[in-house]
């Protein structure tokens, strides 16, 4: 997508043929790595400006994603001072500078801790739900993936990896794990509160994947669940 290596097939953003006008296509994509080489001598501020500058976008923008990534408070520090947190954070508002249609972000959380890995992980869910882009995630982790993910691509093993299988509908792929047998016979999918809802896997705001089927508050999440092994 990036045009770094020559591809089979093609790939169209936004109308645009990636192969043929690639420079026009990647003005459309967002990329974060895992590791963002940020200037450790520029403030907040003046990182966003500089990307700002580069991608040609009006003053507002930077003020505006300042505010909406939460960085607020941390606008006139150093990015040397920042948090390993904090820094994904400044690199995702860097990246949101030229409204990209497409994130691509490679394990962009990789290095972080467990807390913080989660609060960038909400985070990522509020902009795609207010956003509606299309983001292509890379992680090697089994439950952000299902947090994440409406689909998901697993690829081979090996440094010649290729697509394996494609799950559209992670749900139903989950259900082993996500309704298990009840010792009664009775529908495992069905809420157990009230009697005739049908279960679906959900995530919350505060973090972590549930089922739930929603009918009643009580209803809304019922079991949390974590995937992890096979």
């Amino acid at each position: 997508l990036l045009g770094v290596m020559p591809v089979v097939g093609k790939v169209e953003i936004a109308g645009i043929d990636a192969a043929r006008e690639g420079k026009k296509a990647r003005g459309h994509i967002g990329f974060v790595p895992q590791e963002v080489p940020l200037r450790a001598d520029l403030t907040v501020v003046e990182t966003l400006d500089f990307y700002g500058r580069l991608r040609r976008c009006e003053l507002h923008r930077t003020e505006e994603l300042i505010e909406e990534i939460d960085l607020v408070a941390h606008a006139d520090k150093k990015v040397k001072h920042l948090s390993g947190g904090l820094r994904q954070r400044l690199a995702l508002a860097a990246t949101l500078l030229g409204d990209p249609q497409v994130l691509l972000l490679d394990e962009p959380f990789g290095a972080l801790d467990a807390l913080t890995r989660e609060k960038m992980n909400l985070e990522l869910l509020r902009i795609w739900k207010e956003s509606g882009k299309t983001i292509l995630f890379v992680t090697h982790d089994v439950d952000e993936a299902v947090l994440l993910s409406d689909r998901i691509v697993m690829m081979t093993n090996g440094p010649s990896a290729r697509i394996g299988e494609v799950l559209d509908k992670i749900d139903e792929f989950l259900a082993p794990h996500l309704y298990p047998a009840r010792a009664d016979g009775s529908d495992p999918r069905i809420c157990q509160v009230c009697g005739t809802g049908k279960l679906h896997l959900k995530t919350a705001r505060s973090g972590g994947a549930f089922i739930g089927c929603g009918n009643y508050p009580e209803c809304r999440y019922t079991r949390p669940i974590s995937v992890t092994g096979d």
